[in-house]
């Protein structure tokens, strides 16, 4: 029988509210939901507000373990889209406006100067080749080393086919372009695209609306990605019908995991698909199941929002909390003590929230293996402005 256990670096203690820094918008505005996508890479934080505005705001540790965060620049975009994801890796931000365009989204790229990161539009422009077939290009990003998933889940009320985008970096760095391979799905699944990860030669994408949802595992191809369908679908016959695995995705070395959408009385929980062999192939049910203790504690969105490390696994659920005070909160799980490949079955190692009512605390999240948690909060009251939203910053 495997147990988990605790790496030294994660002793979480218990706790009712989230210690730490709070970070908020320059100048808070009512509904902007500040926070609502938040990604962090190196000594980098991004962050969006809810397609209210077109600003990326980049904070950088003013000590070394983010106890103190200074906003360092903001990105807008030439046109003044409005940007609804992003992400970040290295020197390179991207932003993705769903939308935009009239019926094609765009993704807006940001190459930080040799001086440091300052206010600025973007470097370049990544689109899609085949232009309206898919108008929410950019509402999901995933970004490794050199190469940028772009999901485009489809036009909502529409055919819903969705397909996800592969850039890769040419040699004389990122460029304005359209993409390297377009990654469909067999079933042709509504939304797929929904949500995106990538961890070298393997991307994972998120689809919604096939049967109770799926994650389809694409491999790249010998010689770099080309246009391609799934290598393998990985499903679970467990939740009802309208609970949909791919709300979420998250992926390193062979482990993926994907959160679901909605509910129907079943128990909220995200899951864990641990490659089987030398290559993955499909799988119909998961490794294992990460549940909240006490089942009924956690809400139907449990699983909305994940952040995938060597060590642990932060997963958000905003609606967390009674009728009268939903604050939301993240649950963190620690890796096996050999590794994601020995996961079984668990609940939570330790809870996270922030106390404040209707925050939507955990709608994203990001984090490092060293220890540090990044946290939107996109519906807290900053200042007695409502919705402004807000981002928490936990360092253990």
């Amino acid at each position: 029988m495997k147990y988990f256990y605790l790496v030294a670096l994660l002793l979480w203690s218990a706790i009712n509210a989230m210690a730490g820094v709070e970070l908020t918008a320059p100048t808070p505005q009512q509904y902007a939901e500040y926070g609502y996508g938040v990604s962090a890479n190196g000594n980098t934080l991004a962050v969006i507000n809810n397609g209210y505005t077109g600003v990326v705001y980049v904070y950088q540790p003013t000590t070394k373990n983010w106890n103190t965060a200074a906003l360092v620049a903001e990105l807008t975009a030439s046109d003044g889209a409005l940007f609804t994801s992003v992400t970040v890796y290295g020197d390179v931000i991207v932003a993705g406006a769903a939308g935009e365009n009239q019926s094609q989204g765009l993704v807006y790229g940001f190459i930080q100067p040799q001086g440091g990161w300052q206010n600025a539009t973007q470097s370049f422009v990544l689109s899609a080749s085949d232009g309206a077939a898919h108008d929410n290009f950019g509402y999901s990003l995933a970004f490794s080393n050199k190469t940028i998933v772009v999901g485009a889940p489809g036009e909502i009320g529409g055919t819903r086919v969705g397909a996800a985008y592969v850039f890769t970096e040419p040699a004389s760095g990122w460029a304005s372009g359209t993409e390297t391979a377009e990654l469909t799905d067999l079933g042709r699944g509504p939304s797929v695209g929904y949500s995106v990860a990538v961890n070298g030669p393997v991307v994972v994408v998120g689809v919604l609306g096939l049967n109770a949802g799926a994650l389809d595992v694409y491999q790249e191809n010998v010689g770099g990605w080309q246009n391609s369908t799934e290598t393998a679908q990985l499903t679970d016959p467990g939740p009802p019908y309208c609970s949909q695995l791919g709300q979420s995705v998250a992926i390193i070395g062979n482990t993926v995991v994907g959160g679901f959408t909605g509910g129907c009385g079943g128990s909220p929980r995200v899951v864990v698909y641990n490659r089987p062999g030398n290559a993955w192939t499909s799988m119909s049910t998961p490794t294992a199941d990460l549940m909240a203790q006490q089942n009924t504690k956690a809400s139907s969105r449990f699983g909305w929002s994940l952040a995938l490390t060597n060590k642990f696994l932060a997963v958000g659920d905003p609606l967390l909390g009674s009728l009268s005070n939903r604050h939301g909160a993240v649950f963190v799980y620690a890796a096996p003590q050999g590794g994601w490949q020995d996961v079984v079955s668990t609940t939570e190692a330790e809870e996270i929230n922030s106390g404040t009512h209707d925050s939507q605390f955990g709608n994203s999240v990001s984090a490092f293996s060293t220890g540090t948690i990044f946290v939107g909060a996109p519906e807290s009251v900053v200042d007695g402005v409502q919705g402004a939203g807000a981002v928490f910053i936990k360092s253990y």
